[in-house]
């Protein structure tokens, strides 16, 4: 009897695993988690076995502290049947935009350590945030532009030799919130290692998303997926703001490619029944 309970406990983790591996298997659309719901309470570690329990194709790592993706997770990671896909470091301290070549420099070099870490993780891209500009008197948008052309460039360079790409994202306090100036940028750079990590919540925020995600479909290679409303700019659960779920399932059907789909919602408590409900809202809406 107690044998039978054990292996009915056991079971919908391995059924988790089966179904996971069969669709990744018919899909490489199936969708990701994000680790950032995670980063004050509980350890990477941690984090990756409870998204496990999730069918899921992968992990987008915010990878900031307390969350490092030091060599002992990277080691432990490669025994898990959860990959890392992405690196994404969040962009409170990293400004390509600054005035101030040597924050600049900084930022630049900060990004060179994370492909090198998304190498090692053999994830497969890494979130650039280009910055923020300054709410009260900003620097002229040429300027920013100029500065964010020589930062991604560098940086394109070495993501292109460790055969990672790099996603710039669409923020709603930088120089570039909309989706259309990251294209303009990314044309402006041309280079083949660089692609839009378009947010759903932050271009809902500022413009009209789903007019970006059909405009953009060929540069778009991840998709950040939470709710908003207009009037404050947040990552809700799904349902919880004005998205048109179903309008955004559309218009990611209409792709020629198959962009990486990653669930960024936060959950003031417990996060992994808030996930789930998310996905399969987000199914429900044909995103999957």
């Amino acid at each position: 009897m107690a044998r039978n309970r054990r292996l009915d406990q056991e079971r919908p983790a391995q059924r988790s695993v089966l179904a996971r591996n069969s669709v990744i298997e018919e899909s490489d659309q199936m969708l990701n988690c994000s680790s950032y719901g995670f980063l004050w309470t509980k350890s990477l570690r941690e984090t990756v076995d409870q998204l496990s329990r999730l069918e899921i194709a992968g992990v987008e790592v915010v990878n900031s502290p307390p969350h490092d993706v030091t060599e002992s997770f990277r080691s432990a990671q490669r025994h898990r049947d959860l990959p890392v896909i992405g690196l994404n470091p969040p962009g409170l301290d990293i400004n390509l935009t600054s005035p101030d070549p040597e924050w600049r420099a900084a930022s630049v070099n900060h990004y060179i350590r994370t492909i090198q870490s998304a190498h090692a993780c053999k994830a497969e891209y890494v979130v650039v945030v280009l910055g923020r500009r300054h709410p009260l008197w900003a620097a002229p948008v040429e300027s920013a532009q100029s500065w964010a052309e020589d930062g991604l460039s560098t940086l394109a360079e070495v993501a292109r030799d460790l055969g990672i790409k790099l996603a710039v994202e669409n923020t709603p306090n930088s120089f570039f919130p909309k989706g259309a100036q990251i294209s303009n940028l990314l044309n402006a750079v041309d280079h083949d290692s660089l692609s839009i990590c378009y947010d759903i919540a932050n271009g809902h925020f500022v413009e009209d998303a789903y007019e970006s995600l059909r405009q953009l479909s060929n540069q778009i290679s991840v998709v950040h997926l939470s709710d908003t409303g207009r009037d404050r700019w947040s990552h809700n659960p799904i349902g919880n703001g004005s998205v048109n779920w179903s309008l955004v399932g559309s218009e990611l059907g209409l792709f020629s490619s198959k962009p990486k789909l990653v669930l960024e919602t936060l959950h003031s408590t417990n996060p992994i029944r808030g996930l789930e409900s998310d996905l399969s809202a987000l199914r429900l809406a044909g995103i999957s």
